[in-house]
């Protein structure tokens, strides 16, 4: 149990604008109307090339809706006994005790990704990215309070600065 952790505190990451999503069902939509009213007014010359399109925006927009049902999901908690991690698709517990390492590295927009890794389970969070257009924030994504996240897990887990390596860094136990 660590004395640095005295009571339970919940972080979730920062959400996306659901724009691109929206807009790759648009257009998966706008291709199967196409093609469906090309088939049904002239059966015999609608040929099979906008199948290919229609399958490549249909798993683009599966896909983004899929991160972001992820990102909807997904939850990370301090606590006097532990971390805890959950998005959806796995649920990891550490105690302070079982984190061996940490690795940190470059992510996209400006965020690091953070490599909590314990004897027998691990997961992934990013600091804070900010997507940038014209020097403007479009959008931010991974977790606005990251680097709070990652010096608690780092000091209750009793872990140090062990290496440099390329772009990221690496802390372990003694």
């Amino acid at each position: 149990m660590s004395t640095l952790v005295t009571s339970p505190r919940e972080y979730t990451p920062e959400k996306l604008s659901r724009r691109g999503e929206i807009t790759a069902w648009a257009l998966a939509g706008v291709v199967a109307l196409v093609w469906g009213v090309a088939r049904t007014t002239q059966p015999g010359t609608a040929s099979l090339l906008p199948l290919p399109v229609l399958v490549l925006f249909g798993l683009a927009a599966a896909s983004i809706s899929f991160g972001n049902w992820v990102d909807q999901q997904t939850v990370l908690r301090v606590a006097p006994e532990g971390v805890f991690f959950a998005n959806g698709l796995r649920k990891v517990h550490l105690p302070w005790s079982d984190i061996q390492s940490i690795e940190v590295a470059p992510a996209q927009w400006g965020a690091r990704r953070v490599h909590v890794m314990g004897a027998h389970a691990h997961f992934f969070f990013c600091t804070l990215g900010r997507v940038e257009r014209d020097g403007k924030i479009q959008g931010q994504t991974g977790f606005a309070r990251g680097h709070e996240i990652l010096q608690t897990i780092i000091l209750a887990a009793g872990l140090h600065r062990i290496e440099q390596s390329a772009p990221g860094y690496y802390y372990a136990r003694d």
